[in-house]
């Protein structure tokens, strides 16, 4: 079952274990959601079963990966070499076939993987608003009461 902390919590190890600015997973959604209109766009007219989804409780942590990792390289401007993004991260994910992984993604999007600062800004707030909405409908956290007074004046 996939469940929001669990994105969270993938977006917070990736960005300890390599260095990440915060604005990369910002870059990164970005890139996820051309991958889901590149598919809707060409899956419109086919059936189904030709076009699996591409966002699956199976496939979102490969993807948010890949995304994170192009986000990086087109933010730097820099090479990154997977073997050293492999290493970093192996004992937290199985990046066997990241390579491949990013080929797909790249054709997937046209290559498109800037990102403007009128989309990044859009995206942003977007995301900030929605982590608004979800801290004001948790619950308040329940403290107990220490057996403390106050002391009087």
């Amino acid at each position: 079952e996939f469940a929001e902390q669990e994105v969270v919590d993938v977006l917070q190890l990736l960005r300890a274990q390599l260095q990440l600015d915060p604005e990369v997973p910002v870059s990164a959604f970005v890139i996820l959601e051309r991958c889901v209109q590149a598919c809707r766009s060409a899956g419109k007219g086919k059936s189904a079963a030709a076009s699996p989804p591409l966002l699956t409780a199976g496939s979102w942590k490969q993807l948010l990966i890949t995304a994170v990792i192009l986000a990086a390289k087109a933010w730097f401007d820099e090479q990154m070499w997977l073997v050293d993004v492999r290493h970093q991260l192996r004992a937290y994910f199985d990046l066997e076939h990241l390579g491949r992984h990013e080929a797909e993604l790249c054709n997937l999007v046209g290559f498109r993987l800037n990102v403007t600062p009128r989309t990044f800004y859009e995206y942003y707030f977007a995301l900030r608003d929605l982590g608004r909405e979800r801290l004001d409908a948790a619950p308040a956290p329940q403290y107990k009461r220490s057996g403390y007074r106050r002391a009087s004046r």
